[in-house]
């Protein structure tokens, strides 16, 4: 009994935990629905759609990111947005290098990305909920197909925001809608402020795990007065 109370407190505080610019894991893939971690509106021409990513630790601690979009037909992709920290917007900070798209040096842009509000860079983010500091990859493929975006970083992955579009059609995490989301399935890996080691947990997680700690103590302690 003791177990299960101690799962139920622990659950119930971890799922609780706010797990936006934690640490993310080196693969995951998100696909369109609730359950799918991804929205999209404009159309019905990205109903398929999923992204992927997979990152890899190389032996000068920087680190190789590849993103996998497949399901893509009609519209073709204009762009894709991939959060990044405010201080990546700074030179020399090496957040995004070597940048290629199907395995061709691609054309990106670093900014503050929205939709309809004054500071947007440009204007054709349709459906973007909440505005992001990131980075804007272009060169997409003519032609029908997976597209891979691939780029080198100093910084590890935690849990952030992305958006795509084709046409007026547009894809985003759900995440994106609120950062205090606390489900993993709705944010995306993308690179950290930080370089050379993934982060610990944010205090307020250490906080809540403590707590639950504390509250399976009081109950042994109280077991043994019985």
């Amino acid at each position: 009994m003791k177990y299960s109370i101690c799962l139920a407190v622990c659950g119930f505080s971890l799922s609780a935990a706010t797990v936006y610019n934690t640490a993310a894991p080196f693969t995951g893939t998100r696909s369109i629905g609730l359950s799918g971690g991804l929205a999209q509106g404009g159309g019905t021409g990205f109903n398929n759609l999923t992204l992927s990513w997979s990152i890899v630790e190389l032996p000068d601690s920087t680190y190789d990111y590849t993103y996998t979009i497949a399901g893509v037909s009609t519209p073709l992709l204009s762009h894709f947005l991939l959060e990044l920290s405010p201080v990546c917007l700074t030179p020399g900070q090496d957040c995004v290098t070597n940048p290629e798209v199907n395995g061709s040096p691609a054309s990106t842009t670093l900014g503050y990305f929205c939709y309809g509000s004054a500071g947007c860079q440009g204007k054709s983010n349709v459906g973007l909920p909440s505005g992001f500091d990131g980075v804007k990859f272009e060169s997409m493929p003519a032609s029908p197909g997976p597209v891979i975006i691939t780029f080198n970083s100093a910084h590890v992955p935690v849990w952030g925001d992305f958006y795509l579009k084709g046409g007026q059609q547009y894809v985003y995490n759900l995440g994106n809608l609120n950062h205090l989301d606390s489900n993993t399935q709705d944010f995306v890996a993308r690179p950290d402020t930080y370089s050379g080691a993934p982060q610990t947990p944010e205090p307020a997680t250490l906080g809540l795990v403590g707590a639950a700690l504390v509250s399976l103590g009081m109950f042994k302690r109280s077991r043994r007065r019985l």
